[in-house]
């Protein structure tokens, strides 16, 4: 039992370790372009003649030298093919390069959109074999879609399941543009649309057979070494023949004579590359190269564009948590200094308030003595006005008093004439007289 267990034990181990090794050889293993990748890369150059395509993917892959040679094109407009030969035939480019400078529309398209042009290399590069076998779908994608059938300047053959494409005139190179849109029939890959160059502005340059899909531009006259590149369809091959032999030209203009002995595989030569990155580290250490590939070169700038933008939202979080404290303090003061202005607002309310009440006091107490001091006055006055009246009533009565008095003596003393006159009586009118007078003396 105890052995059953160890086994396990040692069998897992070495599962766990197959599986990490696995893993680690994945990881760097290249990654392939997909079949949609490489058609829809291909759509656009997939039907020119096989003498014209060698070359293009053979350049494809110096994309130095390409911007070089429409540099070179720019500055000589009006130059045709013999002088541009001469020009170029001292050149240190690839001989693919030079081939295609007579086609200044060609080199325009892969300079123009250079990353396709990268990609094509790169394809070509990490996988020859299979680029080949694509372009091969794709033809047989247009003969089944009827527009093979439509290429008025080029001899169009079946050598098995392989199309060959040619042009009619061997030392005459025609270029056919077209909408690859429509060409292949109902296209499968639909995340992945064919490359669709387009030539609506420059249709003027092109002519064009009747109702057909293709557009051609003038042909060129080869005077030059150019048909030094085939492709070998069966084995999915670019083979070239040592192209200083000018006798072994005429013999490539078709494409497919192949079976010469001084035939021999293309071979990348990473010296026209002039420093340019490999696609991944598989293509750089089969070249021998120290630049490093721009897939190692993208993941790094991903992790430094990763970091920084994590720098930088880190930076931003601290700078909004700092704007937000900022903020909170100066909401604070803010609402501090609200509180002080009121506050002191309030005081000076309750300062005002509480002045006012003295004040109204003040003035109440004023008008509450005034008051007092008027009705003190008016009591006096009318106090005095009462003691007036009595003193004068007084004096009134006095003089009644002092006129009746008068009048009794005068009547008394008047009687006392009459009675000595009359000898002591008196009459009964003087005697009600004297009782009236009696009476308000005694009041």
């Amino acid at each position: 039992m105890n052995i059953f267990k160890k086994c396990l034990a040692i069998i897992c181990a070495l599962s766990v370790n197959f599986m990490s090794l696995n893993s680690f050889a994945n990881d760097d293993q290249p990654v392939d372009f997909s079949q949609a990748e490489l058609e829809q890369m291909l759509a656009p150059i997939a039907l020119y003649p096989d003498s014209l395509l060698t070359h293009i993917l053979i350049a494809s892959t110096y994309p130095l030298e390409i911007i070089q040679a429409q540099r070179w094109l720019t500055n000589h407009p009006n130059s045709d093919v013999d002088d541009i030969a001469d020009g170029v035939e001292n050149k240190d480019w690839d001989a693919s390069v030079k081939a295609l400078m007579p086609f200044p529309r060609v080199i325009k398209r892969l300079n123009d959109d250079l990353d396709w042009t990268q990609k094509i290399g790169d394809a070509f590069l990490q996988n020859e074999q299979q680029v080949l076998a694509s372009i091969q779908i794709l033809r047989q994608k247009a003969d089944s879609a009827g527009s093979l059938d439509q290429m008025d300047n080029m001899d169009v053959s079946r050598d098995e399941t392989n199309i060959i494409i040619k042009s009619v005139e061997p030392e005459i190179v025609y270029v056919p543009y077209y909408d690859s849109r429509y060409v292949y029939g109902d296209w499968y890959w639909h995340n992945y649309p064919p490359v669709y160059w387009n030539i609506s502005h420059n249709r003027r340059h092109y002519y064009r057979g009747y109702n057909s899909p293709f557009y051609w531009d003038v042909g060129v006259a080869i005077s030059f070494n150019y048909f030094f590149n085939a492709f070998h369809w069966n084995d999915h091959r670019v083979v070239v023949v040592n192209h200083y032999a000018p006798h072994h030209r005429r013999s490539y203009s078709y494409g497919y004579q192949i079976n010469h002995h001084k035939t021999k595989a293309w071979r990348h030569n990473p010296s026209h590359r002039r420093g340019v990155a490999y696609r991944n580290d598989s293509i750089k250490k089969r070249y021998h190269s120290n630049r490093v590939s721009y897939s190692v070169s993208k993941n790094t700038h991903n992790r430094t564009s990763i970091s920084r933008s994590l720098q930088t939202k880190v930076a931003s979080s601290r700078g909004n948590q700092t704007a937000h404290y900022a903020n909170k303090q100066q909401r604070l003061t803010k609402q501090m200094k609200e509180n002080r202005h009121r506050a002191t607002n309030v005081q000076t309310v309750q300062h005002k308030t509480i002045n006012n009440h003295k004040n109204n006091l003040k003035t109440r107490s004023t008008h509450v003595v005034k008051n007092q001091q008027r009705e003190q006055k008016q009591i006096n006055t009318s106090k005095q006005r009462n003691l007036q009246r009595e003193i004068s009533k007084s004096r009134s009565v006095y003089k009644e008093k002092t006129v009746v008095k008068q009048s009794v003596n005068r009547n008394s003393h008047a009687r006392s004439n009459n009675q000595s006159n009359s000898g002591g009586r008196s009459s009964p009118k003087e005697k009600s007289v004297s009782r009236t007078h009696q009476k308000r003396s005694n009041r």
